[in-house]
């Protein structure tokens, strides 16, 4: 077991984890309730920090989710209502925007489909009072594909994140969410 910990006087926020070729790459937030750093620390396979915790980006850091993709690992979140992508290569970062608008884009996830090679990257997004809608898109060589609807306002359950994974097997992704009012 491997203890990644914030410095004296700050605190953890969130977190994920995804398995590589011979590693880990840990994602989360540090800082407070407002303004937080995204990091990510890569660990070896005896459990080991082997490099240094790389800061991906700052501010109103909320939801994030990291997934392997074969020979880099791609890391998506949210801050400040909007979605933001990072391929990172060993201590190599490349940010990109993966969406940006006066909406709230929330609770990414993301899976890696090693036939395709390309990442999907699930989220809801919210207009003012409305219920959110669960939009999806490609992610590969660090740019953001156009959205595609997977549920439409009022069909999604706001209580329950999405899932999404890949289907090795015979390509793509599976994704995973609760409609509103279904009781399951």
């Amino acid at each position: 077991v491997t203890t990644l910990t914030a410095p004296t006087g700050t605190h953890t926020y969130g977190g994920a984890v995804a398995a590589g070729e011979s590693g880990f790459l840990a994602v989360w937030a540090v800082g407070d309730a407002v303004s937080r750093t995204l990091v990510a620390g890569a660990i070896n396979a005896y459990g080991a920090v082997s490099s240094p915790t790389l800061t991906l980006d700052r501010g109103a850091i909320g939801g994030m989710d990291v997934t392997y993709a074969f020979d880099r690992y791609h890391v998506v979140w949210e801050r400040d209502g909007d979605l933001y992508a990072a391929q990172v290569y060993g201590a190599q970062v490349t940010t990109s925007t993966v969406a940006a608008s006066a909406a709230i884009e929330a609770e990414p996830r993301i899976a890696y489909d090693p036939l395709s090679q390309r990442s999907l990257i699930v989220y809801r997004r919210a207009t003012g009072d409305a219920s959110p809608t669960l939009l999806a898109r490609t992610f590969a060589g660090g740019h953001a594909g156009a959205p595609s609807m997977l549920a439409q306002t009022g069909r999604l359950d706001a209580s329950m994140s999405p899932a999404v994974s890949a289907d090795p097997l015979n390509g793509g992704w599976i994704v995973a969410w609760r409609p509103e009012s279904s009781g399951n």
